[in-house]
Protein backbone atom coordinates (compact mmCIF):
# COMPACT_ATOMS: atom_id res chain seq x y z
CA UNK A 1 0.00 0.00 0.00
CA UNK A 2 1.10 3.15 -0.85
CA UNK A 3 2.40 5.30 2.28
CA UNK A 4 -0.31 7.75 1.96
CA UNK A 5 -2.70 5.65 1.56
CA UNK A 6 -1.67 3.70 4.49
CA UNK A 7 -1.17 7.15 6.89
CA UNK A 8 -4.94 7.91 5.68
CA UNK A 9 -6.50 4.72 7.09
CA UNK A 10 -4.28 5.08 10.25
CA UNK A 11 -5.70 8.82 10.40
CA UNK A 12 -9.50 7.18 10.20
CA UNK A 13 -8.83 4.58 12.90
CA UNK A 14 -7.42 6.72 15.84
CA UNK A 15 -10.33 9.21 14.96
CA UNK A 16 -12.35 6.29 15.53
CA UNK A 17 -10.55 5.45 18.42
CA UNK A 18 -10.37 9.10 19.98
CA UNK A 19 -14.44 9.72 19.48
CA UNK A 20 -14.91 5.98 21.18
CA UNK A 21 -16.82 4.97 17.81
CA UNK A 22 -15.89 0.90 16.83
CA UNK A 23 -16.48 0.89 13.20
CA UNK A 24 -15.37 -1.65 10.59
CA UNK A 25 -11.92 -1.48 9.12
CA UNK A 26 -12.38 1.20 6.23
CA UNK A 27 -11.33 -2.35 3.51
CA UNK A 28 -14.11 -4.02 5.48
CA UNK A 29 -16.49 -1.16 4.31
CA UNK A 30 -14.71 -1.10 0.73
CA UNK A 31 -15.28 -4.96 0.48
CA UNK A 32 -18.75 -4.13 1.33
CA UNK A 33 -19.85 -1.62 -0.73
CA UNK A 34 -18.35 -3.40 -3.56
CA UNK A 35 -20.35 -6.58 -2.96
CA UNK A 36 -23.56 -4.12 -2.64
CA UNK A 37 -22.77 -2.22 -6.16
CA UNK A 38 -22.31 -5.88 -7.61
CA UNK A 39 -25.79 -6.80 -6.26
CA UNK A 40 -27.39 -3.58 -7.71
CA UNK A 41 -25.82 -4.45 -10.85
CA UNK A 42 -27.61 -7.79 -10.47
CA UNK A 43 -30.54 -6.69 -10.16
CA UNK A 44 -30.71 -3.94 -13.14
CA UNK A 45 -29.65 -7.55 -15.12
CA UNK A 46 -32.28 -8.64 -18.25
CA UNK A 47 -34.04 -11.84 -17.17
CA UNK A 48 -33.32 -14.51 -20.35
CA UNK A 49 -36.20 -16.59 -20.50
CA UNK A 50 -34.73 -20.61 -21.19
CA UNK A 51 -34.69 -21.59 -24.35
CA UNK A 52 -33.69 -24.91 -26.09
CA UNK A 53 -29.86 -24.88 -25.69
CA UNK A 54 -30.14 -23.93 -21.76
CA UNK A 55 -28.60 -26.51 -19.78
CA UNK A 56 -31.34 -27.27 -16.86
CA UNK A 57 -30.05 -27.80 -13.15
CA UNK A 58 -32.43 -29.59 -11.88
CA UNK A 59 -31.87 -32.53 -14.32
CA UNK A 60 -29.73 -35.51 -13.63
CA UNK A 61 -27.58 -34.10 -17.40
CA UNK A 62 -26.65 -31.36 -14.81
CA UNK A 63 -25.49 -33.42 -11.89
CA UNK A 64 -23.73 -36.10 -14.53
CA UNK A 65 -21.81 -33.25 -15.95
CA UNK A 66 -20.91 -31.18 -12.89
CA UNK A 67 -19.67 -34.74 -11.50
CA UNK A 68 -17.71 -35.45 -14.26
CA UNK A 69 -15.84 -31.92 -14.37
CA UNK A 70 -14.98 -32.31 -10.62
CA UNK A 71 -13.38 -36.12 -11.46
CA UNK A 72 -11.28 -34.37 -13.86
CA UNK A 73 -10.23 -31.75 -12.23
CA UNK A 74 -9.37 -33.93 -9.22
CA UNK A 75 -7.36 -36.14 -11.70
CA UNK A 76 -5.47 -33.59 -13.35
CA UNK A 77 -4.41 -32.10 -9.42
CA UNK A 78 -3.72 -35.25 -8.64
CA UNK A 79 -1.30 -36.27 -11.60
CA UNK A 80 1.08 -33.51 -10.53
CA UNK A 81 1.86 -35.46 -7.23
CA UNK A 82 1.87 -38.94 -8.92
CA UNK A 83 4.69 -37.55 -11.22
CA UNK A 84 6.45 -35.60 -8.53
CA UNK A 85 7.38 -39.22 -7.50
CA UNK A 86 9.37 -40.56 -9.93
CA UNK A 87 11.24 -37.03 -10.81
CA UNK A 88 12.62 -37.12 -7.52
CA UNK A 89 14.04 -40.63 -7.72
CA UNK A 90 14.85 -39.56 -11.23
CA UNK A 91 17.61 -36.67 -9.73
CA UNK A 92 18.36 -38.31 -6.07
CA UNK A 93 20.05 -41.51 -8.53
CA UNK A 94 22.84 -38.84 -9.25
Amino acid sequence: MPVATCSLIEGFRRQNEKAGIKLPYPEKIAWMLFAIMIAGLMKQKKFIPASAGTLQTDSATFGVFLLSIIFILSVLSLFVIFMAGPIAERFSLK
